[in-house]
């Protein structure tokens, strides 16, 4: 789901990273910890016992030297301070400088081979080795292991797993970091989320989507007939249920004293069964069929454009629907969350208020390079794109594609993605990076990174758009994720993830008391890497600052300029912005001065067992995450999400780097010492600093959570450091 919404497929998008991995000690004899299934898996043991000759993939990690010096390598090449500032390494020199042991990689190829279980190094790094086995085996080489069979309770999957403690003999104890496949329960996707739960019943209509436009907006609803039940006929809705539909009637309440009463006759207004539309409207109809337990043959309506109302001011949605030549009324459907209304977002609306000059958004240096990456089956259709290029004005370039692409299937998320990287830095030749669907059952984190550093020349900036709680992931994966981040800092290389849509997310999103009970909230990696730039979401708005709305004297204060505030469900977004503290990663010395002023004031407002104070803080930095323009199937979707806001700074990082690379100078590499430097020297000049809103919202407007963090003057973590200015960033970097 691009993070689509990230709301409607919960891809939100920022989607998952990946498998849960034990960890081993270097003491002998090692234990792996003792696991438990997922609610979504059951034990079936008991009728269907695990067969010997069920197959596992195992993946070892092997322990890799030097890291400490790895770490300051990296900070040293990333500070603007040092005078080794973008003295990169070559891939030789990382790979020199951390690689395994020989020894170690012999001793457990030897030990899997005396089992009799075919293993060898992994195809792009020698650091780890993949084995290909079975129960049987497995059971014999380690003693003890029970294994268990577990049948997914929606798919029927069935699966054999060890929730039992293990042991590692001493030979291979001191080499393994950890090793996957053993407990790992594939992630398989749910029915996605509906963008609200209207509390429509009888004859209400179901409003599945406010599409919100520049003074205008639709509703896109279920009709439902007056005795309750859904239509299949789209030419005369609910005509097979007696009394057909003749119009909707919308009621927009933004000032109360003037509602706005907008009528739809039926002929004005588009209805298709749920399985005929296409674009956008094609997953959310088919998210909403599935809420509301309807079969896609149900029909949904489109309204046509209604308005004019002003942008940038709440609204009110209600909607009944009317019935035959009687005029007869429904009950009437809820929207449930604000609506603002605003201007969509293209690539010059992001140059115009991030001040890019129309002479640098057009590369003319041949060795510059950026990169998306796409899981889960995400991909992209070259037609889109090149329909895309058209009507947005801008420059196309060359697509290299490694990996598999199906471009009559395109998603949501991999479509925004190379949209709008390539149409914010343009004419610069793009990799677009597609593992396909899941690996092991899971979203091939690992996969990729080790890919893009076994690459002699991999593109210099990479924008993620996926993630998972780290609760979800053993330690140690989170650490050795984190060391080759390091290595891709140390190579020069800009890696830049979106920090999520869900705010401060909650521990149990279906637990509508989860904030409440659990009182903690919980961190997303790999956003909480500290080698990672995390982006955040904002929005635009013209009350960007405390004083719009307040009132003199009973008059109130009207704002017109528009600014920028938190994209937020409470304000009107499909999302809110993800940020807050990692349990797993200390904060890094680069970061501590400006988020402790953060703790000591607005951040001391949360009780302190919400989260970890000393742990690393993102996100980073923001950009706009509402109303992007984006192509899907050759049709034009309005689209929200930090999936937005990351390929919109990793393609203003990579015009950064055109301007370094037409002078002969290196490129940025890992951006967030640098960053910070600058908010310290002065964050008003290269920062729009975003201080309203905060992200205590996730994805139900009715269930936020009591505490979130709030924007404030300087670092926050919901938009970081703030959105760039980008001419004043340019001037800096090419000084340095």
């Amino acid at each position: 789901s691009p993070l689509t919404m990230r709301t409607h497929v919960n891809a939100c998008v920022l989607l998952c990273v990946a498998a849960a991995l034990f960890c081993v000690s270097s003491a002998a004899p090692a234990k792996l910890s003792v696991g438990t299934a997922p609610a979504a898996w059951k034990d079936v043991s008991d009728t269907f016992p695990p067969h010997p000759a069920l197959p596992l993939t195992l993946t070892f990690a092997i322990k890799q030297r030097n890291l400490d010096q790895l770490r300051d390598t990296v900070l040293r090449v990333s500070d603007p301070l040092s005078p080794k500032y973008r003295h990169f390494l070559s891939k030789q020199e990382v790979d020199a400088l951390t690689s395994s042991r020989p020894e170690h990689r012999s001793a457990v190829l030897q030990w899997l081979e005396s089992g009799g279980i075919d293993a060898a190094l992994h195809e792009n790094s020698d650091d780890f080795v993949v084995a290909h086995t079975t129960v049987g085996a497995v059971s014999r080489l380690l003693a003890g292991v029970r294994f268990s069979t577990f049948k997914h309770r929606h798919t029927g999957e069935v699966i054999a797993r060890t929730l039992s403690p293990i042991k590692f003999p001493e030979e291979v104890a001191d080499a393994i970091d950890f090793v996957g496949g053993l407990n790992t329960f594939p992630k398989r996707l749910e029915a996605p989320l509906v963008p609200t739960r209207a509390q429509a019943t009888s004859s209400a209509p179901y409003i599945a989507r406010i599409v919100a436009g520049d003074e205008f907006f639709s509703s896109f609803f279920m009709p439902r007939c007056l005795d309750g039940g859904y239509t299949t006929s789209a030419s005369a809705p609910c005509s097979d249920h007696g009394t057909a539909l003749a119009g909707s009637l919308v009621l927009a309440v933004q000032d109360p004293i003037s509602p706005l009463y907008l009528s739809s006759q039926l002929d004005q207004l588009t209805c298709k069964a749920c399985s005929a539309w296409t674009g956008g409207f094609a997953s959310i109809c088919k998210s909403a069929a599935s809420s509301q337990n309807v079969p896609t043959s149900a029909v949904f309506c489109a309204t046509p454009p209604l308005g004019p109302m002003p942008n940038y001011m709440q609204i009110n949605i209600t909607q009944i629907s009317v019935f035959g030549t009687s005029q007869t009324l429904s009950d009437t459907g809820v929207w449930e969350r604000p609506l603002f209304l605003g201007a969509f977002t293209t690539p010059q609306t992001l140059f115009d208020r991030y001040e890019v000059p129309v002479e640098v958004a057009v590369s003319s240096t041949a060795s510059n390079s950026q990169s998306v990456a796409e899981f889960l089956g995400q991909y992209y259709a070259p037609s889109d794109l090149d329909m895309f290029f058209d009507i947005m004005g801008a420059v196309p370039a060359d697509v290299d594609l490694i990996g598999p692409n199906d471009d009559t299937d395109p998603g949501g998320e991999a479509s925004l993605d190379i949209q709008f990287l390539m149409g914010i830095a343009q004419n610069i030749t793009t990799t677009f990076w597609s593992l396909g669907n899941l690996h092991e059952g899971q979203e091939p984190f690992l996969e990729w990174i080790l890919e893009v550093l076994n690459d002699q020349n991999p593109p210099l900036v990479h924008s993620i758009s996926y993630g998972d709680d780290e609760p979800s992931l053993e330690v140690a994966y989170m650490k050795r994720i984190d060391v080759e981040f390091q290595k891709a800092g140390a190579r020069g290389l800009s890696i830049i993830f979106s920090s999520g849509d869900n705010g401060v997310n909650a521990a149990d999103p279906s637990n509508e008391d989860s904030c409440t009970q659990d009182e903690r909230f919980v961190p997303g990696f790999p956003a909480s890497s500290p080698f990672v730039t995390a982006v955040g979401g904002t929005q635009f708005s013209t009350a960007s600052y405390a004083a719009c709305g307040m009132s003199v004297l009973g008059v109130p204060v009207s704002c017109e300029a528009v600014g920028e505030i938190t994209s937020s469900i409470a304000t009107g977004s499909r999302i809110t912005s993800g940020g807050g503290f990692s349990d797993v990663f200390a904060m890094p010395s680069y970061q501590s001065e400006q988020v402790k002023a953060y703790l000591s004031t607005e951040g001391s407002s949360i009780p302190s067992q919400y989260f970890n104070a000393s742990g690393r803080a993102y996100p980073d930095v923001a950009a706009c995450a509402r109303n992007f323009l984006v192509v899907i199937s050759g049709e034009l979707d309005p689209v929200d999400g930090t999936s937005a806001s990351a390929p919109t700074i990793a393609g203003l990082v990579a015009l950064l780097n055109d301007q370094l690379l037409a002078r002969g100078k290196p490129p940025l590499g890992f951006l967030n010492p640098l960053l910070y430097s600058l908010g310290r020297t002065n964050q008003a000049r290269y920062f729009n600093d975003i201080i309203m809103g905060d992200n205590s919202c996730g994805e139900d407007i009715n269930n936020c959570c009591p505490y979130g963090y709030s924007a404030a003057i300087g670092w926050d973590a919901v938009t970081g450091l703030g959105s760039p200015r980008f001419t004043h960033l340019l001037t800096t970097v090419l000084q340095i």
